[in-house]
C-alpha cells in the first residue's frame, strides 16, 4: 500500500515540532510496512528531498526562497492575517487607529439620495460590476474577509475598483530619494514623479442589506494610499494588479452591515447617529435601483 499525505505543515528537520503529530502517523504506517510519502511547503533552511524517520518528504517551492512565509510559525491560518494589509484605521471611534474588524462596525450614512439612472440601465451596471469579487480585480481582498467559495456565491455586492497609473509607480523608494531628496528632477516626468500627489486605490460598491430584498439600497465608496513593497522598494498594484485594500475594508463595513460578518453594533435606524468614518470612506442610501 501507498499513501501520500498532503500537509501545510511538518518538521523540516530531526527535532523541529511543527507538525510533529503528523510524522508520529507517518512514522507509525512507515513502520508497518506501508509506502508513505509526504508533500509540504518548502522553508527557508531545509531540503527539497528529505527522509524522515522511514518517510520520504518532498518539500515545493511556492515563492521565491525570501517570500516563503505562509507555512510553518503557527501556520497558514496565523500567517494570513484577514485582512491580510490593513490592521486598523483612524478617524472611527476613539482617538488614535482602531483594529479594522472594530472599525469597520462604526461608521456613518450620508442622507439618501434618488436614483437617476432607469431601471433597466442599473439592472446592466450591477450585473457587471458584480464580477469584480468573483474574479475580478476584488477577488483577493474578497477571499481575505470571506473565502473562495463565499465570494463565488456572494449576490448582495457589486463593486468597482480603479488604480489609476502615477508618474512613480515604476521607481522605487530609493530611485525617489536619489531623484527628488537631491534636486536631480529636470524632465517634467520626473518632477511629476516627485509631486505630493500618493499612488491611491478606490473601490466603490452598491450592496443589499435586507435577505430576500432584491433592491440595492445602499453604496460605499474607499480611497487608500497603495502600499509600497518592502522587497523592492516600488509601490505595490500598478494598473489593476496586487492587492485591493479598499476592497477589504469596503467589504468589512457592507459585510457587517448586511449581517454576513459579525461584530455590526446598532440597528440602521441607529446608524445614522453613529460617527462617521474618516473622508476616506464615504459610504450612503441609494434610493431605488433594480
Amino acid at each position: 500500500m501507498r499513501v501520500l499525505h498532503l500537509t501545510s505543515s511538518f518538521p523540516r528537520a530531526k527535532g523541529d515540532t511543527e507538525g510533529l503529530f503528523l510524522l508520529d502517523v507517518t512514522s507509525a504506517l512507515a513502520a508497518a510496512g506501508i509506502d508513505v510519502h509526504v508533500v509540504a511547503p518548502h522553508d527557508v533552511g531545509a531540503a527539497d528531498v528529505d527522509h524522515l524517520s522511514g518517510v520520504e518528504v518532498r518539500r515545493f517551492r511556492y515563492a521565491p526562497v525570501r517570500l516563503e512565509k505562509l507555512a510553518y510559525r503557527g501556520g497558514l491560518l496565523a500567517n494570513v492575517r484577514k485582512p491580510h494589509l490593513v490592521s486598523g484605521l483612524r478617524g472611527v471611534g476613539a482617538e488614535g487607529s482602531m483594529p479594522l474588524e472594530s472599525a469597520a462596525s462604526r461608521f456613518g450614512l450620508t442622507e439618501p439620495q434618488a436614483n437617476r439612472l432607469p431601471q433597466d440601465v442599473a439592472e446592466v451596471i450591477v450585473s457587471g460590476l458584480s464580477y469584480s469579487h468573483r474574479a475580478g480585480t476584488a477577488r483577493l481582498a474578497c477571499e481575505q474577509v470571506f473565502d473562495a467559495k463565499t465570494c463565488r456565491d456572494i449576490d448582495w455586492l457589486a463593486g468597482k475598483t480603479g488604480t489609476p497609473t502615477f508618474p512613480n509607480d515604476d521607481r522605487s523608494l530609493n530611485d525617489l530619494w536619489k531623484l527628488c531628496a537631491r534636486g536631480g528632477a529636470k524632465t517634467k516626468a520626473e518632477h511629476a514623479a516627485c509631486g505630493p500627489l500618493r499612488p491611491y486605490k478606490w473601490y466603490v460598491a452598491a450592496y443589499k442589506t435586507a435577505k430576500g430584498d432584491p433592491r440595492w439600497t445602499k453604496v460605499i465608496g474607499v480611497l487608500t494610499e497603495r502600499n509600497w513593497i518592502r522587497e523592492s522598494g516600488r509601490i505595490h498594484g500598478a494598473g489593476d494588479h496586487g492587492p485591493n485594500p479598499a476592497a477589504e475594508i469596503a467589504m468589512q463595513v457592507a459585510g457587517r452591515h448586511a449581517g454576513y460578518l459579525p461584530g455590526y453594533s446598532g440597528s440602521p435606524a441607529a446608524i445614522a447617529e453613529a460617527p462617521a468614518v474618516n473622508t476616506a470612506s464615504k459610504q450612503g442610501d441609494a434610493k431605488g435601483g433594480p
